[in-house]
């Protein structure tokens, strides 16, 4: 339970933090470019996109992944998969807050 307590004081003392990025559109924007690096080289036919798709895998644990969709929005090609919990923190640690 004292973990609890401890856990619920670190989020309320970030929560501005977080808000502050979420609100301001970073996010947005680091996505967007994050989709663009992988574009530049998915060599991709006309009307295929670079997605980000969260999946959940067999270990249980929730992942981004960095395909290629085609016209029909099926998955071409996966370019890259990271924990989830890795890219939000990667996401923040680019960010300029």
């Amino acid at each position: 339970m004292a973990n609890n307590v401890i856990l619920k004081t670190l989020l309320k003392s970030v929560m501005p933090t977080v808000t502050k990025f979420v609100e301001s559109g970073k996010i947005d924007t680091l996505l967007q470019e994050l989709k663009a690096r992988y574009a530049v080289n998915a060599n991709m036919a006309e009307g295929e996109s670079v997605e980000i798709l969260i999946t959940t895998e067999a270990d249980g644990n929730e992942y981004a992944n960095i395909v290629v969709f085609d016209t029909n929005l099926t998955v071409k090609t996966l370019l890259a998969q990271q924990r989830l919990s890795e890219l939000v923190t990667a996401l923040f640690n680019q960010a300029d807050l």
